[in-house]
């Protein structure tokens, strides 16, 4: 190991989170244990405030909030709650909330599976004989009758069990 004059860290840190509690690596023994959006931003914002209060020289960093996939739908909720903080605290007290960044972020559900099936087509793992049917039937509506029919039957069977 050598020193790094040009280490990343001497212009920003970073602090992971994995969230909500009980998915991913982390683990959960509490069978009674339950989430939902409300209560994941809750719980960041907390883990944040318990950072801060053991490292409260971080404080006055500028704070960018990045996250990915479902956090689309925390990330927002995460924001609004430290706005509300903020707006409560001496200025010293604050979380310097500068931003917010999404990657692959779900912002619904209906984009988000409209969105799955064109990837799913332009990388052309879908049966190239079903792909019309999608052009023609499930642009408007990816719930019609037309489009479950002709399209999303053929297409739930051959992914069955995968997930993209």
């Amino acid at each position: 190991m050598s020193y790094n004059e040009y280490s990343w860290h001497r212009a920003s840190n970073l602090i992971f989170f994995e969230s909500p509690a009980g998915v991913g690596y982390s683990f959960n023994s509490n069978s009674t244990f339950r989430y939902n959006d409300a209560i994941t931003a809750s719980d960041s914002l907390n883990a944040l405030l318990d950072f801060f209060g053991k490292y409260p020289d971080y404080r006055k960093n500028k704070f960018l909030i990045a996250w990915e996939s479902y956090a689309g739908k925390y990330i927002p909720d995460l924001a609004v709650l430290i706005d509300k903080y903020n707006a409560k605290q001496q200025t010293a007290n604050r979380i310097g909330l500068v931003g917010i960044m999404v990657g692959n972020g779900v912002m619904t559900f209906d984009t988000l599976e409209q969105s799955t099936i064109e990837f799913i087509i332009k990388k052309e793992m879908v049966d190239p004989l079903i792909v019309p049917f999608y052009w023609k039937y499930c642009q408007e509506n990816l719930m019609s009758d037309d489009c479950i029919s002709n399209f999303l039957e053929k297409f739930d069977h051959d992914f069955d069990g995968v997930n993209p």
